[in-house]
């Protein structure tokens, strides 16, 4: 079993190409779903997480190149995903906004709330690996990889909380709307502070304060 584990733990952290197999499918996916049912709602997810793939891809390919370059070189590479997650947080306020408004006209059939829930479940376990990985590892790349990761994940729960009182409740609106808006405003609180932190971070090493970084 520790076996397993230790393997488990090698292939998931950060930056594993195994966790953007896992996301890359959820963005299509949630296309897919945008053209089929003509959905602001699944546009809007695929758009956000075709985003963050992309980043994903950035700094897998930042990591490739990262040895033998300079510390400032994977600073910069960290502070450029901290802005493009702090430009993030407009749209993803919007898609918030979204689901709290126009909740009640979102239909998720069966296997799709089940869709959401693997990915939410999954994409939370690659992150939460990917944040004990940076901890242990001080690299720029590595630590913007895992905030990245949080931020998917974290999206990732509000869509399965929106699809599950979509299909499932009998509250009314007025309590789909309060937890949508709850939720949403807490995540975007989440995902904006770790973005302004990373940020702040990468800026400090960047004029040469802080603890060492450890090389990739």
């Amino acid at each position: 079993m520790r076996d397993i584990l230790n393997t488990a733990v090698r292939v998931l952290r950060p930056p594993s190409w195994a966790t953007l197999v896992v996301a890359a499918p959820y963005a299509i996916f949630c296309l897919a779903a945008a053209s089929a049912y003509a959905s602001a709602w699944f546009a809007s997810l695929a758009a956000y997480y075709i985003t963050l793939c992309c980043i994903r891809v950035y700094l897998l390919n930042c990591f490739r190149r990262a040895a033998g370059k300079a510390a400032d070189w994977k600073v910069e590479r960290c502070r450029r995903c901290a802005w493009v997650l702090i430009v993030l947080c407009v749209p993803l306020a919007g898609i918030i906004i979204l689901a709290a408004t126009a909740g009640s006209a979102f239909s998720y059939p069966g296997p799709m709330v089940y869709a959401f829930g693997a990915y939410a479940f999954a994409a939370t376990a690659a992150a939460t690996v990917g944040l004990v990985g940076s901890r242990k590892r001080r690299c720029p790349i590595r630590i913007a990889w895992s905030v990245v990761s949080m931020g998917s994940a974290l999206v990732s729960v509000f869509a399965l909380q929106t699809a599950l009182i979509s299909r499932f409740s009998a509250e009314g609106e007025a309590y789909r709307t309060a937890m949508n808006a709850a939720t949403g405003m807490g995540i975007l609180v989440i995902i904006g502070t770790a973005a302004i932190a990373m940020l702040l971070w990468a800026t400090r090493k960047a004029v040469g304060k802080g603890s060492a970084l450890e090389q990739v």
